[in-house]
């Protein structure tokens, strides 16, 4: 029986024409609406529709996917980061923003977004069954309905698995090993976007960039020092972050990270005493040679 019914699991995403699976597109898109009806007075309480016209065309989208190796070799070198050779990334002191087509087939329902740019991306993950994510937030440029969707699926591969997490952070000179429970990478490029006398986008550039690495680890005595030593560091601790599927690795180094060093509350007899961890990234400079703030290396594991 033909019901007319549009589910998920018929849906397809072409990133820069290429076909990955992902775990949800929320569409954001709208229309401005241009009125004069609040300063225009006409003798009449309703607005009328002659006063009204359309504006911009604000065209944006939050993609989430569990990650792959195939899946980001085709997302990271779009998300505003430097490669610095084979499947190396960094934040570079030259990065720009990339212009990339988003493709969506919602059941016979087509949506065709070009000049897409990185707004701010984050890989996340938690104990649980739930693989590791990233969450990606993009603008666009020009939304059209397109007739058709090409297919050219991107290889399949293992997820990686929070289980299969190792995080390092720097104590006192030494890097040590935490048991986490969580974590979060987020990058927000601070994207410019000008729009000029344009209905659509009509350039975007990276501002004000931010990074953040947050995670939770116990308040115990052996890791302590992520609220003694860090609540007066200033030079920035250096945290690595590796993701592992016994066939590739996924390895993000953060040199210089400086936290608030806040305190977890106890909260019960049976609940654990945590640390909440948050760690403002930042670049600095090495005997006059600019340092990054974030490298990501994939590599065999």
């Amino acid at each position: 029986m033909t019901t007319g019914i549009s589910v998920g699991r018929k849906a397809q995403l072409n990133i820069n024409n290429q076909t990955i699976c992902f775990g949800m597109v929320k569409l954001q898109s709208f229309r401005e609406i241009v009125e004069n009806t609040a300063n225009h007075m006409c003798g009449d309480p309703d607005p009328g529709i002659e006063n009204v016209t359309k504006g911009r065309h604000m065209i944006m989208a939050q993609i989430a996917v569990d990650i792959t190796q195939p899946i980001l070799d085709v997302i990271l070198p779009l998300l505003g980061i430097t490669n610095s050779g084979g499947d190396s990334y960094e934040l570079g002191q030259f990065d720009d923003v990339t212009s990339f087509s988003l493709d969506l087939n919602m059941v016979g329902a087509y949506h065709s977004i070009t000049g897409c740019y990185t707004a701010s991306w984050g890989i996340m993950g938690q104990k649980g069954g739930r693989p590791v994510r990233m969450v990606w937030n993009i603008v666009g440029s020009a939304e059209t309905e397109a007739g058709t969707f090409t297919e050219a699926f991107v290889g399949f591969a293992k997820p990686f698995a929070f289980t299969h997490t190792t995080c390092t952070i720097s104590g006192a000179g030494v890097d040590t090993a935490r048991p986490i429970d969580r974590f979060q990478v987020q990058v927000d490029n601070g994207l410019v976007t000008e729009h000029n006398n344009s209905v659509n986008l009509t350039d975007a550039t990276p501002g004000d960039r931010r990074a953040v690495f947050i995670t939770s680890v116990p308040y115990a005595g052996v890791h302590d020092d992520l609220h003694w030593t860090m609540i007066d560091d200033d030079g920035g601790k250096q945290s690595v972050l590796t993701l592992n599927n016994s066939v590739k690795t996924v390895t993000i180094t953060m040199p210089k990270g400086l936290s608030d060093a806040a305190v977890g509350p106890i909260e019960g007899k049976g609940k654990q005493i945590r640390t909440p961890v948050s760690f403002n990234l930042f670049k600095y400079d090495a005997a006059g040679t600019r340092t990054t703030g974030m490298t990501i290396a994939i590599t065999a594991s």
